[in-house]
């Protein structure tokens, strides 16, 4: 027989599931701290454009293409460009993201900056 503490832990368990499955959904909108945006997710890849630092875009998809401990994302620019940009220059705004740096707020100063 299932207690009350035992239903109790079961919901925290499906709440906390849920929660770090909605800080993955994509897409998500972000900023850069700048940097160069790529035709593919390799950091040889063709150049398409340098985004300033505090950009703001929006994080499309995972790549799962890993460098330094960051992942390329698939990334919508500057109205409706597209391209790749490394995840350790891309910060999520108020939500955390695996594979990004880390979490920006909407506008202002980049974190760290004042």
């Amino acid at each position: 027989m299932r207690g009350p503490i035992f239903k109790l832990a079961l919901m925290l368990a499906v709440v906390v599931g849920v929660s770090a499955a909605n800080a993955d959904e994509l897409p998500i909108a972000a900023r850069s701290w700048g940097g160069v945006v790529r035709a593919a997710p390799d950091d040889h890849a063709q150049r398409l454009a340098s985004l300033r630092e505090g950009e703001t875009l929006t994080i499309l998809a995972h790549t799962k293409v890993q460098l330094n401990g960051f992942e390329f994302f698939r990334i919508r620019y500057r109205v409706n460009r597209t391209g790749y940009q490394w995840g350790g220059i891309l910060c999520p705004v108020g939500a955390a993201l695996k594979g990004a740096f880390q979490v920006c707020p909407a506008s202002g100063p980049m974190p760290g900056q004042k």
